[in-house]
């Protein structure tokens, strides 16, 4: 049981959000421009934190960049007045993202969940995948990835990064570079402050 000086501690640790060269994701393992990625430690089960990140009806309690997402289909779901706001593969929903933050222009984007699985090389997590679907791939293709790897003694290492390829990814690049390293910094905070309040 962690002692309040060591809860201290965990809410302390900010994320690291950064730009770099393009990491392969998985549709996309080659062809990318740049990459925003962040990462953290969250004094939680890597099965906490994928539940969290799979239940679309948390985020507006504790996702201030992407407070709302729409589920537009899935394939469980043969009625759009039946649609399961849990993320499974195959759906396809509507993020409702703030680029400069809380209270700012909210940009739609379309996104289509690709991967949801164990990470199966080793290391104990799970992954989780989507794909952006506004532009034919050829023009913009972007993919966020993000992983919950098991470190012990209760803590799980969470990453998250999107790459992004394309002739419009310089227009991303120049226009939105510092907001998308923000927002995901703000995010993955977000993520472990939500899960490590969560009652055990």
């Amino acid at each position: 049981m962690s002692t309040s000086h060591e809860a201290s501690q965990h809410q302390q640790a900010s994320a690291i959000s950064s730009i770099a060269d393009p990491i392969p994701v998985p549709s996309y393992p080659t062809g990318g421009l740049f990459t925003i990625l962040a990462s953290t430690t969250i004094h939680a089960s890597p099965s906490e934190i994928l539940d969290v990140i799979l239940d679309l009806d948390s985020y507006h309690k504790w996702n201030t960049f992407v407070p709302r997402a729409t589920v537009v289909s899935t394939p469980s779901s043969s009625s759009t007045n039946n649609l399961d706001t849990r993320l499974q593969v195959g759906t396809t929903l509507t993020l409702h993202a703030y680029m400069k933050g809380p209270g700012t222009a909210c940009n739609e984007a379309p996104v289509l969940v690709t991967i949801i699985d164990k990470l199966g090389d080793g290391r104990n997590g799970y992954r989780v995948v989507w794909k952006a679907m506004a532009f034919n791939a050829w023009l913009l293709r972007g993919e966020r990835v993000q992983e919950m790897v098991d470190l012990g003694s209760g803590n799980t290492q969470y990453k998250t990064w999107e790459t992004f390829g394309g002739p419009l990814a310089y227009v991303v690049r120049v226009l939105h570079k510092e907001n998308l390293i923000s927002r995901f910094r703000d995010c993955s905070n977000d993520l472990k402050g939500y899960v490590e309040g969560l009652e055990k």
